[in-house]
């Protein structure tokens, strides 16, 4: 029974000796090319640390595995191997938080963090420096907590983490400056919130705690100072004890030969007492011109950085002032480039609109000048050269012709002329109180014989009782061209209709016909104020658009718009909308 225990025993730790071998071999495939790089008697050490340091991990000697990799740590470390020393290092965080050893713990994390930081990893180094001050709370050590804390927040302003640096910097400093007043963490402190308030731009917490940080170096170097004159103090009292025990020597040296010499040992003492004072003096005097000239040169070297401090900032004020001012000159001289900019081009698109408007309009008027002039003189012709063969019935259906050509002329040539007169601005608007169906009748009646020659039904329907509060010629204007309008695209046996009505304190005035209607593409060109849309009438009556775009004009004027309804065959409706008269 005791050989079987014995082979037992004898196959374990053949196991695991195989087991620490298998893991030796594999750790150092990972890092075979990092190991290569150490020096032969490096590369040796290394190796037989790590076999034993395996070894341990397997027997749970945990101390003895932590202090094997933190050898190893260091060796890669010293030749500058960073990966493969903090890999290390994070072996031996894991057995060291098995061992219960506070300065192993916290010296595993200090190089841990320090190597983060040599390599520019500073989020890993904030997790491992996060976990550090957390066992600094836990072990109530306030000094080591205010240090880490201020190594935190170092930490967080290289991620630009400012304000979560801030926060912790006044959590740190509460703790260097009224629990522990230390001087030391205190100006650790407030040299890390400047930095950050500088990070953040903030100029004016940033000159809070560089001052305070020149008050707490000026403190210390008062504070070093009155220690030397202390010590200088001491020393001189040192000097009096020893004079005194001096003089104590002297009067018994004076009392023993007293009987002898006594005249001449008591001037002998009085000589050596007066040597004794002037040494004295001579000392003091020396600690006091010293401390003069020591506080002499530091108010001096204040002086002067305070000079300089204040040059330089009247330099760079004046500088700022200099820069804003400039900033602002460019700043309205490029406002001002922009808006003549913007009047160029908005003047360059009128002249463009206007010129072509213009070119499209000279082209129509040519055109529809051109065959009634035409018409009247051939009519006129045949009734001068033929009027011996010509009947009477012939003749009066020339004259007919004449007159109708005439009238074309004529409402084009009005036309024009009062497109011509909107764009000069030559019309001026004169509103008043007029009755609107006046207005609709009077129209109807001039448009009566044309509208009997065509037949076409030209009526008024729906009245409104109301005034409107308008400019009587425009909105006669208006009207007249809105029926010619109806009764060029109406066909034979059609209807056009004219009503007014009062909705909401104005009055809509309304044509509507049952012509050849109009698509929404029409409708859209039609009421673009800026293009003259013409078209030949259902007996090709010529067209110019200068109808509606005097409607356009004059509405304009009223603050007010043309609208359209209409639909393909099925007639349209031409429809505005004026204020109610203003009378009581």
């Amino acid at each position: 029974m005791a050989k079987k225990y014995c082979i037992f025993i004898d196959k374990g730790v053949k196991l695991r000796t195989l087991f620490a071998i298998f893991v030796f071999v594999c750790f150092s495939s990972n890092i075979f090319s990092q190991i290569n790089q150490l020096p032969e008697e490096s590369k040796q050490k290394v190796n037989t640390l790590e076999t034993e340091a395996n070894g341990y991990v397997l027997e749970g000697k945990n101390s003895d595995a932590l202090d094997n990799f933190i050898q190893i740590a260091e060796v890669y470390k010293n030749n500058k191997l960073y990966n493969s020393s903090i890999e290390y290092y994070e072996k031996s965080l894991v057995q060291a938080k098995k061992v219960n050893s506070a300065y192993k713990l916290n010296s595993v994390y200090f190089n841990l963090i320090n190597l983060y930081k040599v390599q520019g990893k500073w989020s890993e180094s904030l997790n491992l420096e996060n976990e550090k001050v957390e066992l600094s709370r836990v072990a109530g050590n306030r000094s080591a907590l205010a240090n880490d804390l201020i190594n935190i927040a170092y930490t967080l302003r290289k991620l630009n983490k400012n304000n979560e640096a801030i926060k912790i910097l006044e959590e740190a400093l509460k703790i260097s400056l009224f629990d522990l007043k230390n001087e030391q963490l205190t100006l650790k402190c407030y040299k890390e919130l400047a930095n950050n308030y500088n990070q953040l731009g903030n100029t004016e917490k940033y000159n809070e705690y560089t001052n305070l940080i020149k008050r707490v170096e000026v403190e210390k170097t008062t504070n070093a100072l009155e220690n030397r004159t202390l010590d200088a103090e001491s020393k001189v009292r040192i000097k009096d004890d020893e004079l005194s025990e001096t003089n104590t020597k002297l009067g018994e040296v004076t009392d023993s030969l007293s009987k002898v010499e006594k005249l001449t040992h008591e001037q002998q003492l009085e000589i050596e007492l007066q040597n004794a004072e002037i040494a004295k003096q001579e000392v003091e005097l020396k600690v006091t011109r010293n401390l003069i000239y020591f506080l002499l040169v530091i108010f001096v070297l204040t002086l002067m950085a305070a000079i300089l401090w204040y040059i330089q900032y009247k330099k760079k004020h004046e500088a700022l002032k200099v820069v804003q001012l400039q900033k602002e000159e460019i700043i309205q001289q490029k406002e001002e480039i922009q808006t003549q900019s913007d009047r160029l081009k908005l003047q360059r698109d009128e002249l463009y609109r206007s010129n072509k408007t213009k070119e499209k309009l000279f082209s129509v008027i040519a055109h529809d000048l051109k065959n009634p002039i035409h018409a009247l003189i051939g009519f006129s012709d045949l009734l001068i050269n033929e009027k011996d063969n010509l009947n009477n019935e012939e003749k009066e259906q020339y004259i007919e012709f004449i007159h109708t050509s005439s009238l074309q002329i004529h409402n084009l040539l009005e036309n024009l002329l009062k497109w011509a007169q909107s764009q000069s601005s030559s019309i001026k608007f004169n509103p008043e109180n007029i009755d609107i169906n006046e207005l609709i009748d009077l129209n109807i009646g001039l448009f009566k014989e044309t509208s009997i020659k065509k037949q076409i039904e030209l009526v008024a329907n729906e009245k409104t009782d109301n005034k409107v509060y308008a400019d009587k010629n425009m909105v006669n204007t208006i009207i007249r061209n809105l029926i010619n309008n109806a009764l060029k695209f109406t066909n034979e046996g059609g209807k056009i209709s004219l009503s007014t009505k009062t909705i909401d304190q104005q009055i809509e005035v309304s044509v509507t016909d049952t012509g050849i209607g109009m698509t929404e593409e029409i409708i859209k060109k039609i009421l673009d104020s800026e293009e003259l849309y013409s078209s030949a009438g259902t007996m090709d009556e010529p067209g110019t658009g200068l109808g509606l775009a005097i409607c356009h004009e004059f509405l304009d004027a009223h603050n007010n718009k043309l609208q359209i309804r209409s639909e393909p065959g099925k007639g349209s409706t031409f429809f505005f909308n004026l204020p109610v008269s203003k009378e009581a």
